[in-house]
């Protein structure tokens, strides 16, 4: 809240100065004898320091966006599936390969509940899990999906996403696909017997 409303006001000032500078001129009945009177020089600096802070909120917005693209390119290159999930249990956000191992993956899901997307089955296996990240503890468990004929194994890390003050507004969602390791084991134990 404190950022925002810094960036609000430093997108008002301009305005403001503006604001003044145009007062300043048209104020101005008797100019100066000088070319740069008190009024006018008044209204020139405001002009002037309302262009430099519109550039400096201009370069800010622009390396915010890079650095949110980078951020997003970095996340989609991930070998492990993302994904934020909020408080509703909605998603709001999946890397590629998250996109990629959807159980509905020709649809959308960005704001649609975990229970629609992943379906009941596997919703019933991760709620209770999904009940203690959301009250703010980090979960790891693993997981068993069907996947037409064969069977995929994730291990799921879920991190709170919660202020300062301790309130969970989501979740951070790893998983990532562990169904070779789970195979070999088995294998072993299986040669072992």
């Amino acid at each position: 809240i404190r950022l925002s409303l810094l960036f609000s006001l430093w997108m008002l000032l301009p305005l403001f100065l503006l604001l003044i500078a145009q007062q300043q001129i048209q104020s101005t009945k008797h100019p100066s004898p000088g070319m740069f009177g008190g009024e006018a020089l008044w209204a020139v600096l405001c002009v002037v320091l309302a262009m430099v802070m519109s550039l400096a909120l201009a370069f800010s917005i622009a390396r915010q966006q890079a650095l949110a693209g980078a951020l997003e390119r970095a996340v989609n290159n991930l070998p492990m599936q993302f994904a934020y999930i909020d408080a509703d249990r909605c998603f709001r956000f999946s890397n590629q390969a998250h996109l990629m191992t959807c159980v509905l993956p020709e649809q959308s899901y960005f704001g649609r509940s975990v229970r629609e997307v992943l379906g009941e089955e596997i919703y019933r296996q991760i709620e209770p899990h999904l009940d203690r990240a959301l009250l703010g503890q980090r979960v790891d468990f693993e997981l068993r999906l069907p996947d037409g004929d064969r069977i995929g194994d994730l291990a799921v890390s879920s991190l709170p996403d919660a202020t300062r003050d301790g309130k969970v507004k989501g979740l951070f969602v790893l998983a990532d696909d562990i169904t070779a390791r789970k195979r070999d084991e088995a294998e072993r134990k299986r040669l072992l017997a």
